[in-house]
């Protein structure tokens, strides 16, 4: 008799068995769910079947629909109620945050080529093509939108078409990028609906990684990690291409016109990810101590290494030598690293990497710029110090000031204003930044990059006015640059210097190489070197100097009014 109760609790859950499974069975060959999965399959699919509730559940487990993100296109609509763009809802139907619509069936589009339409590449411009599961990318399980706090990666494949043709296909891994652009709850509020993605060459998935010459420069070496950003692509581009003018490190870059799953999404810029791996990867070993700033990834090594460098700036006083400097870290690229970050009033210095190649036979520090998508702009909140935006604007080497609190992260900004009280630091800085603005990067360069990505972003179609703004701001900076050395360091007032000469002869100018003249603005606390290379030699004769004859090859000037240089060639 004992176990009566247990034969019959046993016979209890097989008839309830039974009678999900007679449910399930007549539920699946109703009218109503026959008609539901045949209308999934059709080009148009009634709303009311795509709505939450048993029929809705089932419908997804079953997978018949898949879900896709609100690009803002589709507007909301609650219960019984009519959509307010019934052709849209005769496909689609919102459910939350993201979209429901009928499942696409045909062949594992993993084992197919990935091929985009030819309406969607774009002259010009690169496109990047990323397919991935709707669900990896937009359920509220499993999708990395929903689940944004989340740091997961999920498979895809991506495919790199140059000039309509395609170059480059691979299997890859996607996740998020960005801390902003990734929280819901901020792209929600601001009306944005688009995401940066971060792209991984992997052997799990196929290629280790993207060759060089493609997107990149070859001298880049090969891509293993990739991030494509659709937030301020104009002012970090543009930032870059002027630290790689400059010689300082600094992640490739290159605008892309990026289809998600055979839609065009918006205006791009693609660039190398800073990070452990894809450093590895430009150093060709691993022998390297890196840090990245803000990063929880760092690794044990890497961290005393930080430490230690910034315990050895927190030392240094303006006493401080030349040579000891340059014995711990690289002062050259250390120069022109800090001139790229001032002459942006780029004023978040959380970001960025420093490192320290230990293959090198005298190791040293060097910083590496990232995230410069505050360059060109105007900072808010803490950043401002106080100042009003004219103020900010017209600084160039308070820009090195950060909030008191934030220094023991901010080491490169901290000992820049150690080495300002040094006798050495200040006049050396300032030669090379009057060469820079004359040399590196004159009005000319400038313009000519600001003309390159203003035709682009035209033949895309985005709107200007970032790009009239930045245009503003790149057009005033030498100027400003100027008048705040000339105040800080007690320099003359810098004077116009010209150079001419024979159309077909190549000109040394401060040891920068000209065929088609020169301009420039000098201080008078250096002298103009004017110099005839050997190979010019044949033919010269003289400088004419404000209508004043000088002999030799080598003219060393001493400007005390605006200077007009002429380089004469016998006939």
């Amino acid at each position: 008799m004992a176990g009566a109760p247990q034969r019959r609790s046993l016979g209890i859950i097989a008839a309830s068995l039974l009678g999900l499974a007679a449910a399930g069975w007549i539920l699946e060959h109703s009218e109503r769910f026959s008609g539901a999965a045949s209308a999934l399959r059709e080009q148009t699919v009634p709303s009311y079947l795509l709505r939450y509730g048993a029929t809705g559940e089932i419908l997804r487990s079953e997978g018949y629909v898949e879900p896709e993100w609100n690009d803002g296109r589709y507007r909301r609509t609650k219960g019984a109620g009519a959509p307010t763009t019934a052709s849209v809802f005769t496909k689609k139907r919102q459910v939350g945050e993201t979209l429901l619509r009928a499942r696409a069936f045909g062949s594992d589009r993993v084992d197919v080529p990935l091929e985009i339409a030819p309406s969607e590449v774009l002259p010009s411009w690169p496109t990047l093509a990323v397919e991935v599961d709707p669900a990896s990318l937009y359920d509220e399980e499993v999708g990395i939108i929903p689940n944004w706090t989340e740091r997961w990666e999920k498979p895809a494949k991506c495919a790199l078409f140059l000039d309509g043709e395609k170059v480059f296909e691979a299997d890859c891994g996607i996740r998020l990028h960005g801390n902003t652009t990734r929280d819901g709850d901020i792209m929600r509020d601001r009306g944005l609906t688009w995401r940066s993605y971060r792209l991984y060459f992997r052997s799990d998935y196929g290629p280790e990684q993207m060759p060089p010459g493609l997107l990149f420069d070859s001298s880049s070496g090969p891509i293993r990690n990739l991030v494509v950003r659709g937030n301020s692509f104009l002012c970090s581009t543009i930032a870059y291409t002027i630290a790689q003018k400059l010689g300082t490190a600094a992640p490739e870059v290159r605008l892309v016109n990026l289809v998600l799953n055979g839609e065009r999404i918006k205006d791009y810029v693609a660039t190398e990810h800073i990070s452990r791996r894809q450093t590895a990867s430009r150093l060709g070993h691993d022998n390297f101590l890196f840090y990245k700033l803000r990063s929880p990834g760092n690794r044990e090594k890497d961290r005393v290494g930080f430490a230690e460098l910034r315990n050895w700036v927190r030392k240094r006083k303006a006493t401080s030598t030349q040579r000891q400097i340059n014995r711990y870290l690289d002062l050259k690229a250390y120069m022109r690293h800090m001139f790229t970050i001032l002459h942006a009033g780029a004023s978040d210095w959380g970001e960025g990497a420093v490192i320290m190649d230990l293959n090198e036979e005298s190791p040293r520090w060097r910083w590496t710029h990232w995230d410069m998508d505050n360059a060109y702009r105007e900072p808010h909140g803490e950043m401002l110090l106080g100042l009003t935006n004219a103020e900010w604007n017209q600084r160039f080497l308070d820009h090195a000031l950060v909030p008191p609190h934030k220094a023991d992260q901010y080491p490169r900004a901290e000992l820049f204003q150690t080495l300002m009280n040094t006798e050495w630091f200040p006049t050396l800085f300032a030669k090379l930044s009057q060469d820079i603005l004359n040399h590196e990067i004159p009005p000319q360069f400038l313009e000519s990059v600001q003309d390159h990505y203003s035709q682009l972003k035209k033949v895309y179609g985005t709107k200007s006015g970032p790009a009239r703004l930045i245009r503003q701001r790149l057009e005033g900076r030498p100027a400003i640059i100027r008048a705040d050395l000339r105040e800080k360091l007690d320099l003359g007032k810098p004077l116009f210097v010209s150079v001419t000469g024979p159309a077909d002869v190549r000109l040394r100018v401060d040891s920068y190489a000209y065929t088609s003249g020169y301009s420039g603005w000098h201080f008078p606390d250096w002298p103009v070197v004017v110099e005839v290379p050997e190979r010019e030699l044949p033919g010269f004769s003289h400088w004419i100097v404000n209508e004043q004859r000088h002999e030799g090859a080598r003219l060393e000037l001493h400007p005390e009014k605006a200077t007009q240089v002429e380089a004469i060639y016998e006939q």
